[in-house]
Protein backbone atom coordinates (compact mmCIF):
# COMPACT_ATOMS: atom_id res chain seq x y z
CA UNK A 1 0.00 0.00 0.00
CA UNK A 2 1.20 3.52 -0.81
CA UNK A 3 1.66 5.44 2.44
CA UNK A 4 3.11 8.73 1.16
CA UNK A 5 2.48 10.15 -2.31
CA UNK A 6 5.48 12.45 -1.98
CA UNK A 7 7.62 9.40 -2.62
CA UNK A 8 6.08 9.21 -6.08
CA UNK A 9 6.38 12.64 -7.83
CA UNK A 10 4.22 11.63 -10.80
CA UNK A 11 1.33 10.50 -8.58
CA UNK A 12 1.64 13.64 -6.46
CA UNK A 13 1.36 15.88 -9.54
CA UNK A 14 -1.65 13.89 -10.68
CA UNK A 15 -3.29 14.44 -7.29
CA UNK A 16 -2.72 18.19 -7.53
CA UNK A 17 -4.05 18.29 -11.09
CA UNK A 18 -7.25 16.50 -10.06
CA UNK A 19 -7.75 18.84 -7.10
CA UNK A 20 -7.22 21.97 -9.23
CA UNK A 21 -9.58 20.69 -11.92
CA UNK A 22 -12.29 19.97 -9.33
CA UNK A 23 -11.98 23.48 -7.85
CA UNK A 24 -12.15 25.05 -11.32
CA UNK A 25 -15.27 23.03 -12.12
CA UNK A 26 -16.98 24.20 -8.91
CA UNK A 27 -16.04 27.79 -9.57
CA UNK A 28 -17.35 27.85 -13.12
CA UNK A 29 -20.44 25.69 -12.80
CA UNK A 30 -21.30 25.99 -9.11
CA UNK A 31 -20.22 29.16 -7.40
CA UNK A 32 -20.14 31.04 -10.68
CA UNK A 33 -23.87 30.51 -11.17
CA UNK A 34 -24.63 31.93 -7.72
CA UNK A 35 -22.42 34.96 -8.32
CA UNK A 36 -24.26 35.94 -11.50
CA UNK A 37 -27.83 35.32 -10.32
CA UNK A 38 -29.98 38.24 -9.23
CA UNK A 39 -30.62 38.92 -5.55
CA UNK A 40 -34.08 38.23 -4.17
CA UNK A 41 -35.42 41.16 -2.12
CA UNK A 42 -36.19 40.51 1.53
CA UNK A 43 -39.97 40.26 2.04
CA UNK A 44 -41.39 43.16 4.07
CA UNK A 45 -44.40 43.12 6.39
CA UNK A 46 -47.59 44.94 5.42
CA UNK A 47 -48.32 47.76 5.13
CA UNK A 48 -45.27 48.44 2.97
CA UNK A 49 -44.33 51.89 1.64
CA UNK A 50 -41.30 53.24 -0.20
CA UNK A 51 -40.72 56.87 -1.23
CA UNK A 52 -36.93 56.56 -1.84
CA UNK A 53 -36.07 59.46 0.46
CA UNK A 54 -34.81 62.91 -0.43
CA UNK A 55 -31.30 62.39 -1.87
CA UNK A 56 -29.63 60.48 -4.68
CA UNK A 57 -28.73 56.89 -3.85
CA UNK A 58 -26.56 54.04 -5.09
CA UNK A 59 -27.99 51.31 -2.86
CA UNK A 60 -31.48 50.01 -3.48
CA UNK A 61 -33.75 50.35 -0.40
CA UNK A 62 -34.44 47.42 1.90
CA UNK A 63 -37.08 45.10 0.50
CA UNK A 64 -36.27 45.98 -3.10
CA UNK A 65 -33.91 44.86 -5.87
CA UNK A 66 -32.89 46.11 -9.32
CA UNK A 67 -32.38 43.34 -11.88
CA UNK A 68 -30.58 43.35 -15.22
CA UNK A 69 -29.29 40.90 -17.79
CA UNK A 70 -32.03 41.84 -20.27
CA UNK A 71 -31.47 43.16 -23.78
CA UNK A 72 -33.26 46.37 -24.69
CA UNK A 73 -32.77 45.53 -28.34
CA UNK A 74 -34.47 42.14 -28.02
CA UNK A 75 -37.33 42.82 -25.57
CA UNK A 76 -39.52 44.98 -27.78
CA UNK A 77 -43.03 43.77 -26.87
CA UNK A 78 -45.15 43.37 -23.78
CA UNK A 79 -45.28 39.59 -24.23
CA UNK A 80 -41.49 39.32 -24.36
CA UNK A 81 -41.16 41.44 -21.22
CA UNK A 82 -43.74 39.34 -19.36
CA UNK A 83 -41.77 36.16 -20.13
CA UNK A 84 -38.34 37.68 -19.44
CA UNK A 85 -35.88 36.25 -16.92
CA UNK A 86 -33.25 38.62 -15.48
CA UNK A 87 -29.87 37.17 -14.59
CA UNK A 88 -28.11 39.70 -12.38
CA UNK A 89 -28.22 42.77 -10.17
CA UNK A 90 -28.23 46.17 -11.81
CA UNK A 91 -25.78 48.85 -10.72
CA UNK A 92 -27.53 51.90 -9.27
CA UNK A 93 -25.95 55.18 -10.38
CA UNK A 94 -26.81 58.64 -9.09
CA UNK A 95 -28.57 61.15 -11.31
CA UNK A 96 -30.03 64.63 -11.01
CA UNK A 97 -31.00 64.96 -14.68
CA UNK A 98 -32.20 62.70 -17.47
CA UNK A 99 -29.73 60.64 -19.44
CA UNK A 100 -29.71 58.49 -22.57
CA UNK A 101 -27.51 55.79 -21.03
CA UNK A 102 -29.63 52.78 -20.25
CA UNK A 103 -29.73 51.55 -16.67
CA UNK A 104 -31.00 52.13 -13.13
CA UNK A 105 -30.57 55.40 -11.26
CA UNK A 106 -31.09 56.80 -7.79
CA UNK A 107 -32.58 59.99 -9.18
CA UNK A 108 -33.29 63.18 -7.23
CA UNK A 109 -34.63 66.63 -8.05
CA UNK A 110 -36.15 69.13 -5.64
CA UNK A 111 -35.22 67.02 -2.60
CA UNK A 112 -37.41 64.20 -3.91
CA UNK A 113 -35.71 60.91 -4.78
CA UNK A 114 -37.11 58.27 -7.16
CA UNK A 115 -36.00 55.07 -8.85
CA UNK A 116 -35.31 56.07 -12.47
CA UNK A 117 -35.26 53.51 -15.26
CA UNK A 118 -33.73 54.65 -18.53
CA UNK A 119 -34.41 52.38 -21.47
CA UNK A 120 -31.85 51.68 -24.17
CA UNK A 121 -30.70 49.05 -26.65
CA UNK A 122 -28.00 47.90 -24.22
CA UNK A 123 -27.62 44.11 -24.25
CA UNK A 124 -27.65 43.72 -20.44
CA UNK A 125 -29.12 46.93 -18.97
CA UNK A 126 -31.57 48.10 -21.62
CA UNK A 127 -34.79 47.10 -19.83
CA UNK A 128 -33.87 46.65 -16.19
CA UNK A 129 -36.54 45.64 -13.66
CA UNK A 130 -37.44 47.02 -10.24
CA UNK A 131 -38.56 44.34 -7.78
CA UNK A 132 -39.90 44.30 -4.23
CA UNK A 133 -41.26 41.63 -1.90
CA UNK A 134 -43.91 41.52 0.81
CA UNK A 135 -45.27 38.93 3.21
CA UNK A 136 -49.05 38.79 3.42
CA UNK A 137 -49.48 38.11 7.13
CA UNK A 138 -53.22 37.72 7.72
CA UNK A 139 -54.14 39.27 4.36
CA UNK A 140 -55.41 37.40 1.32
CA UNK A 141 -55.50 40.44 -0.95
CA UNK A 142 -53.51 43.65 -1.33
CA UNK A 143 -54.13 47.14 -2.63
CA UNK A 144 -51.20 48.66 -4.52
CA UNK A 145 -50.48 52.26 -5.40
CA UNK A 146 -47.46 53.89 -7.05
CA UNK A 147 -46.47 56.90 -9.14
CA UNK A 148 -44.94 56.93 -12.60
CA UNK A 149 -43.09 60.01 -13.83
CA UNK A 150 -41.73 60.76 -17.29
CA UNK A 151 -38.04 61.71 -17.01
CA UNK A 152 -36.79 61.39 -20.61
CA UNK A 153 -39.22 61.80 -23.53
CA UNK A 154 -36.92 60.10 -26.07
CA UNK A 155 -38.00 60.45 -29.69
CA UNK A 156 -41.60 60.60 -30.88
CA UNK A 157 -41.32 57.25 -32.70
CA UNK A 158 -40.10 55.33 -29.65
CA UNK A 159 -42.09 53.51 -26.98
CA UNK A 160 -41.39 52.45 -23.40
CA UNK A 161 -43.81 50.11 -21.67
CA UNK A 162 -44.26 49.32 -17.98
CA UNK A 163 -46.27 46.61 -16.20
CA UNK A 164 -46.41 45.10 -12.71
CA UNK A 165 -46.27 41.33 -12.13
CA UNK A 166 -46.21 39.08 -9.05
CA UNK A 167 -45.48 35.52 -7.97
CA UNK A 168 -45.40 33.49 -4.76
CA UNK A 169 -41.94 32.78 -3.39
CA UNK A 170 -38.83 33.34 -5.49
CA UNK A 171 -39.43 30.99 -8.42
CA UNK A 172 -42.20 30.12 -10.81
CA UNK A 173 -44.43 31.86 -13.32
CA UNK A 174 -45.19 35.55 -13.02
CA UNK A 175 -48.80 36.79 -13.05
CA UNK A 176 -49.76 40.15 -14.54
CA UNK A 177 -51.45 42.70 -12.28
CA UNK A 178 -54.55 44.03 -14.04
CA UNK A 179 -54.64 47.73 -14.77
CA UNK A 180 -50.89 48.33 -14.59
CA UNK A 181 -49.93 48.38 -18.29
CA UNK A 182 -48.72 51.84 -19.28
CA UNK A 183 -47.05 52.59 -22.62
CA UNK A 184 -45.37 55.95 -23.09
CA UNK A 185 -44.46 57.44 -26.45
CA UNK A 186 -45.61 56.48 -29.93
CA UNK A 187 -49.17 55.10 -29.89
CA UNK A 188 -49.44 55.41 -26.11
CA UNK A 189 -49.39 58.11 -23.45
CA UNK A 190 -47.83 61.29 -24.79
CA UNK A 191 -44.47 61.63 -23.09
CA UNK A 192 -44.13 64.99 -21.37
CA UNK A 193 -41.16 65.38 -19.07
CA UNK A 194 -42.25 65.85 -15.47
CA UNK A 195 -45.76 64.47 -15.93
CA UNK A 196 -46.74 62.06 -13.16
CA UNK A 197 -49.39 59.34 -13.09
CA UNK A 198 -50.78 57.57 -10.02
CA UNK A 199 -51.52 53.90 -10.61
CA UNK A 200 -53.91 51.98 -8.34
CA UNK A 201 -54.38 48.23 -8.54
CA UNK A 202 -55.35 45.27 -6.40
CA UNK A 203 -54.43 41.59 -6.21
CA UNK A 204 -56.74 39.02 -4.62
CA UNK A 205 -56.60 35.28 -4.08
CA UNK A 206 -53.31 35.41 -2.18
CA UNK A 207 -52.32 32.98 0.56
CA UNK A 208 -51.95 34.29 4.10
CA UNK A 209 -48.50 34.20 5.75
CA UNK A 210 -46.77 33.87 2.39
CA UNK A 211 -43.98 35.86 0.74
CA UNK A 212 -44.73 37.35 -2.70
CA UNK A 213 -42.42 39.08 -5.17
CA UNK A 214 -43.53 41.94 -7.39
CA UNK A 215 -41.59 43.33 -10.33
CA UNK A 216 -41.96 46.24 -12.76
CA UNK A 217 -41.08 44.98 -16.23
CA UNK A 218 -40.21 47.10 -19.27
CA UNK A 219 -40.11 46.85 -23.05
CA UNK A 220 -39.06 49.34 -25.71
CA UNK A 221 -39.01 49.95 -29.44
CA UNK A 222 -36.12 51.28 -31.54
CA UNK A 223 -35.01 54.88 -31.34
CA UNK A 224 -33.71 57.09 -28.56
CA UNK A 225 -35.43 55.57 -25.55
CA UNK A 226 -37.69 57.10 -22.97
CA UNK A 227 -37.01 57.05 -19.25
CA UNK A 228 -39.51 56.80 -16.39
CA UNK A 229 -39.28 56.96 -12.60
CA UNK A 230 -41.14 55.12 -9.81
CA UNK A 231 -42.09 56.72 -6.51
CA UNK A 232 -44.45 56.49 -3.52
CA UNK A 233 -44.97 52.73 -3.73
CA UNK A 234 -47.59 51.54 -1.24
CA UNK A 235 -48.93 48.04 -0.54
CA UNK A 236 -51.67 47.52 2.05
CA UNK A 237 -53.29 44.26 3.06
CA UNK A 238 -56.96 43.31 2.95
CA UNK A 239 -57.88 40.88 5.72
CA UNK A 240 -59.62 37.59 5.07
CA UNK A 241 -63.39 37.94 5.31
CA UNK A 242 -66.16 36.51 7.43
CA UNK A 243 -69.89 36.40 6.92
CA UNK A 244 -71.63 39.76 7.54
CA UNK A 245 -73.88 39.84 10.61
CA UNK A 246 -76.13 42.32 12.37
CA UNK A 247 -74.20 43.33 15.47
CA UNK A 248 -77.37 43.70 17.55
CA UNK A 249 -80.63 41.77 17.39
CA UNK A 250 -82.41 44.92 18.56
CA UNK A 251 -81.28 47.18 15.74
CA UNK A 252 -83.73 50.05 15.27
CA UNK A 253 -84.47 52.53 12.56
CA UNK A 254 -82.41 55.14 14.40
CA UNK A 255 -79.19 53.13 14.44
CA UNK A 256 -78.17 50.40 12.02
CA UNK A 257 -74.85 48.63 12.59
CA UNK A 258 -73.46 46.05 10.18
CA UNK A 259 -70.22 44.16 10.84
CA UNK A 260 -68.48 42.12 8.16
CA UNK A 261 -64.78 41.89 7.25
CA UNK A 262 -62.55 42.21 10.28
CA UNK A 263 -61.93 45.84 11.05
CA UNK A 264 -64.88 47.28 9.11
CA UNK A 265 -68.09 48.67 10.58
CA UNK A 266 -70.77 50.75 8.89
CA UNK A 267 -73.04 52.77 11.13
CA UNK A 268 -76.04 54.76 9.91
CA UNK A 269 -77.60 57.17 12.39
CA UNK A 270 -80.55 59.58 12.50
CA UNK A 271 -84.07 58.53 11.59
CA UNK A 272 -84.84 59.06 7.87
CA UNK A 273 -87.84 61.36 7.56
CA UNK A 274 -88.89 60.57 4.02
CA UNK A 275 -89.02 57.77 1.48
CA UNK A 276 -86.29 59.53 -0.52
CA UNK A 277 -83.98 59.67 2.49
CA UNK A 278 -84.66 56.03 3.28
CA UNK A 279 -83.91 54.96 -0.28
CA UNK A 280 -80.75 57.11 -0.29
CA UNK A 281 -79.65 55.35 2.91
CA UNK A 282 -80.10 51.95 1.26
CA UNK A 283 -78.21 53.05 -1.85
CA UNK A 284 -75.41 54.36 0.36
CA UNK A 285 -75.18 51.05 2.18
CA UNK A 286 -75.27 49.07 -1.05
CA UNK A 287 -72.46 51.10 -2.62
CA UNK A 288 -70.21 50.91 0.42
CA UNK A 289 -70.93 47.27 1.12
CA UNK A 290 -70.22 46.39 -2.49
CA UNK A 291 -66.88 48.17 -2.31
CA UNK A 292 -65.83 46.66 1.00
CA UNK A 293 -67.45 43.25 0.81
CA UNK A 294 -67.74 42.42 -2.87
CA UNK A 295 -66.92 38.77 -2.30
CA UNK A 296 -69.80 38.51 0.21
CA UNK A 297 -72.38 40.48 -1.77
CA UNK A 298 -75.11 37.75 -1.66
CA UNK A 299 -74.93 37.63 2.14
CA UNK A 300 -74.95 41.42 2.29
CA UNK A 301 -78.09 41.57 0.18
CA UNK A 302 -79.75 39.08 2.54
CA UNK A 303 -78.87 41.30 5.48
CA UNK A 304 -80.38 44.31 3.72
CA UNK A 305 -83.60 42.40 3.08
CA UNK A 306 -83.81 41.53 6.78
CA UNK A 307 -83.19 45.17 7.62
CA UNK A 308 -85.96 46.27 5.29
CA UNK A 309 -88.37 43.97 7.06
CA UNK A 310 -87.28 45.09 10.52
CA UNK A 311 -87.46 48.77 9.56
CA UNK A 312 -90.92 48.21 8.08
CA UNK A 313 -89.83 49.87 4.87
CA UNK A 314 -90.62 47.04 2.51
CA UNK A 315 -94.15 48.24 1.79
CA UNK A 316 -93.02 51.82 1.21
CA UNK A 317 -90.28 50.72 -1.20
CA UNK A 318 -92.73 48.55 -3.12
CA UNK A 319 -95.13 51.50 -3.39
CA UNK A 320 -92.34 53.72 -4.57
CA UNK A 321 -91.20 51.26 -7.24
CA UNK A 322 -94.55 49.97 -8.55
CA UNK A 323 -97.27 52.55 -7.87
Amino acid sequence: MIQNLTQFPTLNKLKNLIFQSAMLFLLVFGLGEKLTAQTNPTAQALPYTQNFGTTTFTTIPTGMAAWNGLSGAAISTQALAEASAPTGNATIATATASTTTGGSYGYMTGANARYYHQGSSNATSGVNQLAFAITTGTSTAVNISYKLEVINIGVTTAQLGSELQYRAGTTGTWTNVAGTVNVFGSGGITAVAGNTYTINASVSGLTASTAYQFRFIHWRTTGTSLGIAYDDISVTGVAAGSNPVISSSTATQNTIVLSAYAGYTITASNTPTSILQQVCLLVYLLIHLQVLFLERLPQVLLVLILLLLQLQMAQEVVQLLFY
